[in-house]
């Protein structure tokens, strides 16, 4: 921007503020619409509906700043990965993370939402890494698994612990090694999730976990 009050600043940097000053001065109304003609499964032509919606707001820039920090300790292996995760920073947004029908997982703090199909998947491969220590092939976890956890054991502090880097070690102090052993398993087999996931979204993690347990 050459001129105004934003002169100096990337066009990419106010875009949202214009949106809102000129909103806010009865100037612009928003307006939706997809980039490009989109037709469903059953030959429709689909539209955008604006409705009530949860949102994670991937545009807060303390978190992009951490994201930004991880990225540059991981190996992408090809600079055009890495150029791909950096341009993905810049300009995400929000995103939404709630549905309101269909099967699935349901919001923890808003009941009437179920999780988004996209964030949902993301939950069930986080938990599959230590599935295997809890359930030992019984869907419903009546089998028990290899350490000897009972589901109710899965406490919130729990997975907080497990989920979480920083998390302090749960009460139940008897089974500090078995916890050990969860954590180590979710941040061995998935390295880029540790580097790049969001609080945010552990949050729906865990909360999606605790539900289903």
């Amino acid at each position: 921007m050459i001129i105004g009050e934003y002169s100096g600043l990337k066009v990419q940097d106010v875009k949202k503020l214009v949106q809102k000053k000129m909103t806010d001065s009865g100037e612009a109304r928003i307006y939706m619409e997809p980039e490009r003609k989109v037709i469903s499964r059953s030959a429709d032509e689909c539209v955008v509906a604006l409705c009530d919606q949860w949102f994670l707001d991937y545009g807060e820039e303390s978190w992009k700043d951490k994201a930004r920090e991880s990225l540059k300790s991981l190996n992408t292996y090809a600079d055009e990965t890495r150029r791909n995760f950096e341009a993905t920073l810049d300009w995400l947004q929000e995103h939404a993370c709630s549905r309101s029908y269909g099967l699935g997982t349901r919001l923890p703090w808003d009941e009437q939402y179920l999780i988004e199909s996209l964030s949902d998947s993301t939950i069930y491969n986080a938990y599959y890494t230590v599935a295997h220590l809890l359930q030992e092939g019984a869907f419903d976890g009546s089998a028990g698994g290899p350490l000897g956890i009972r589901a109710e054991q899965m406490t919130r502090e729990v997975w907080d612990y497990v989920f979480f880097k920083d998390a302090p070690v749960p009460k139940q102090t008897s089974q500090e090694t078995n916890w050990s052993k969860y954590k180590a398993q979710l941040f061995n087999s998935t390295p880029i999730l540790t580097y790049l996931v969001t609080d945010c979204s552990m949050g729906l993690f865990i909360a999606a976990i605790d539900s289903c347990l």
